[in-house]
């Protein structure tokens, strides 16, 4: 069974910090805690008419928009986000009272197949770009926040009020644009400093390699020591030999701009 769905809102939701909890946390204690975890937002699933695909460890993913031809899918997966959002706050960090989980969402919205795969264990799954996507906007997220694709944004028709982070990339898409929802329930404005920080960061990471790669350049030129003789054709032997070195042929062939970089 395949059908394919051209426009849905996929949700991906994780515990950030969810890699130390696994290392440190008896197992027995982190199954309790991702069952009160994934229960909160099963009945959140039930409340907004959303669809749960399916749990991977602290991994919860969800999809609206495939059943009974719904175009409002974006809204109702963001609002059961910023729900998640306050279920979170309600959740203790075991072993560490008056600390809760925090968790990071995203959404993508697109089109997508569905079907179920095999003879056991059968589940209705999920697959496209879409998913790919949604994944990676979790993933290239802030906690406590929602953070959505262009594609979201657009589909949500301006009801709520988002802020660009700019640039993310996104595995086997390249770099995409993403937003975060400006919500009290949100931690948005640390979400705003992180992002300008990796922008920050990439600038700086491509403005030593533009540097390094001019340097390079630079050094190549200096040091080359080699020389040619000028001759003038129909004589015999040359006058006191003009002779021009490697460095300064190329240096009368170069632009003004690569000129001013030996300078």
């Amino acid at each position: 069974i395949v059908e394919e769905h051209r426009s849905v809102s996929m949700l991906f939701s994780s515990i950030v910090g969810y890699s130390t909890l696994t290392s440190t946390l008896p197992t027995m204690e982190l199954i309790q805690m991702l069952n009160g975890l994934n229960s909160a937002f099963d009945d959140l699933c039930d409340k907004h008419g959303c669809f749960k695909v399916d749990t991977m460890e602290d991994t919860y993913v969800v999809v609206a928009g495939h059943e009974n031809g719904e175009d409002d899918h974006a809204n109702l997966v963001l609002r059961m986000a910023l729900d998640m959002i306050d279920a979170v706050k309600k959740i203790e960090y075991p072993r560490h009272p008056g600390k809760h989980l925090q968790v990071r969402i995203g959404i993508h919205t697109g089109g997508a197949y569905a079907g179920v795969v095999g003879n056991k264990m059968l589940r209705y799954c999920f697959f496209g770009d879409t998913v790919t996507i949604a994944r990676g906007m979790e993933n290239t997220g802030f906690a406590m926040n929602v953070q959505v694709s262009a594609a979201t944004k657009e589909k949500l028709g301006g009801r709520w009020e988002l802020l660009d982070t700019g640039m993310r990339k996104i595995k086997d898409q390249g770099n995409m644009q993403a937003f975060v929802i400006k919500e009290s329930r949100c931690a948005w404005e640390s979400a705003l400093k992180k992002a300008e920080l990796v922008v920050l960061d990439q600038s700086q990471q491509s403005t030593k390699q533009h540097s390094s790669a001019n340097a390079s350049f630079a050094t190549m030129l200096h040091s080359s020591n080699a020389s040619f003789n000028i001759k003038h054709p129909g004589q015999g032997e040359a006058e006191p030999d003009r002779r021009m070195s490697v460095t300064q042929a190329r240096r009368a062939s170069m632009s003004s701009d690569e000129r001013h970089l030996l300078q």
